[in-house]
């Protein structure tokens, strides 16, 4: 009776293990978290059919090189690997070892100043990020090294970038309280010169938001007191907004369609054509 138990709770942390290893992993070994709420800062990535592991682990390194170019912040996206290959041990010693191993690297990987979280959606990817870094100003700097002539980096996965400021709820008052977190600093700095802004829209997955709501509440948040006015094509900022589910994320960019809509698969492509 004992060796039977034995081997149903060893049967049943290996199944443990393996269910976590895939749920949380990347091919390469990046640590994957789970769960898109409000309250993040992030980036959104969109890429291949399929492709979505592909992309996690090329932003991984991306993510990695620019947080400690522009923020001094050099983390290691890679799970530390026990060399001990000929370490003897019964199974169940050796399971107990792999769940502590998997506790520890999800422990590490909360502490960084970026991770991904898995997005139950094809072609998409999101990282979220801590302070210091700041989205926008990463996505704005990755996809203008990426348009410089002499640029190394190289896209095979990863396609657009939209940073995300914060999220929130997808729902009028959530986006309303989102506005009054991410627009101030742009438009309701005192004595700073009028805009001429825009407001994009991405809906995924969704039904709680119409595009009608979200261009009604984002420019209701602006208001019109400091000179500020819809402009859809010549516009200084725009505004991003996503809804992914019941979570709404907005952020405000310039040099949108400068830098071709922050999609890097493309900005590569004319780069090289160049």
């Amino acid at each position: 009776m004992t060796a039977r138990k034995t081997r149903e709770g060893t049967r049943s942390k290996s199944n443990y293990l393996a269910k976590a290893h895939n749920n949380t992993s990347t091919p390469n070994g990046e640590a994957v978290q789970t769960g898109f709420r409000p309250g993040l800062a992030g980036i959104f990535i969109t890429c291949e059919r399929k492709k979505e592991a592909r992309c996690v682990s090329e932003m991984n390194g991306i993510l990695d090189r620019y947080a400690t170019q522009m923020y001094g912040i050099s983390e290691d996206g890679d799970v530390e690997k026990d060399e001990d290959d000929d370490e003897e041990g019964d199974l169940e010693a050796m399971l107990d070892k792999g769940l502590d191993q998997l506790a520890n690297a999800k422990k590490s990987k909360q502490d960084r100043p970026f991770y991904s979280i898995k997005i139950d959606c094809q072609c998409l990817a999101f990282f979220a990020v801590k302070p210091p870094l700041v989205p926008t100003d990463i996505v704005a700097k990755i996809c203008s090294d990426a348009a410089a002539p002499d640029s190394d980096l190289n896209f095979r996965f990863a396609q657009r970038l939209t940073p995300i400021t914060l999220t929130g709820k997808a729902t009028v008052d959530g986006l309303e309280e989102l506005g009054k977190q991410v627009l101030p600093p742009i438009f309701h700095v005192e004595g700073a010169t009028p805009l001429k802004f825009a407001i994009q829209a991405t809906i995924r997955n969704s039904n709680n938001l119409t595009r009608e709501d979200i261009f009604r509440t984002v420019a209701g948040c602006v208001g019109r007191e400091k000179g500020h006015k819809v402009e859809l094509k010549d516009f200084d900022v725009l505004i991003l907004v996503v809804v992914y589910k019941n979570i709404a994320g907005m952020s405000v960019v310039r040099d949108f369609n400068k830098l071709a809509k922050f999609n890097v698969s493309q900005i590569q492509e004319i780069r090289i054509n160049l």
